[in-house]
């Protein structure tokens, strides 16, 4: 494993934290964030769908994707550490379906 700088940090490069090591000028806060969760189901029939979805969060009038996920075999899908005080858009797809977005 190569080393770890600030500048890997600050790009959002990912880390191997598995390996011991000691940095003791490096001080950082794991936040928690938001989670998004819920069922993706078949509108008619209630079945539930493998599906994914995308997560954009609102931000002064334009949109970021926030996160991607699938939803499993009962639909259902959990999206976390999410941005806070946002109003975010999903967008959920599923082969054989129309696009849906939603937002909250």
């Amino acid at each position: 494993m190569g080393q770890c700088t600030l500048d890997d940090i600050a790009r959002g490069a990912p880390q191997d934290i598995t390996t011991a090591a000691v940095a003791p000028d490096l001080v950082f806060e794991l936040l928690e964030g938001g989670t998004v969760s819920g069922v993706v189901t078949d509108a008619a029939t209630t079945a539930p769908l493998h599906a994914t979805v995308t997560l954009y969060v609102i931000e002064g009038g334009a949109l970021r994707e926030a996160g991607r996920t699938l939803s499993n075999g009962a639909g259902v899908y959990t999206m976390r550490g999410l941005p806070e005080g946002h109003d975010y858009l999903a967008v959920v797809s599923a082969r054989g379906y129309d696009a849906e977005l939603h937002t909250g």
